[in-house]
């Protein structure tokens, strides 16, 4: 995620970052997370990992991450 719309010229600032990814439980998307390289790598901070359950049509309820 940018801090502000991209300008020409100048160097975008990050504000954060986000995976989104569909579980059946919030612990298959820890998982997920603990996967990812910049989770390996110290880019995540550990203490933001964010799950959320959200709507998907028909589907019901899935879980998503998030991480900023």
């Amino acid at each position: 995620m940018l801090e502000e719309p991209i300008k020409e010229g100048v160097a975008p600032k990050m504000k954060g970052s986000v995976l989104m990814c569909v579980a059946d439980s919030e612990e298959e998307v820890l998982e997920r997370v603990r996967r990812d390289v910049y989770w390996s790598a110290g880019v995540w901070d550990k203490e933001k990992v964010r799950c959320f359950r959200m709507g998907r049509g028909w589907d019901g309820l899935r879980w998503v991450g998030k991480i900023v």
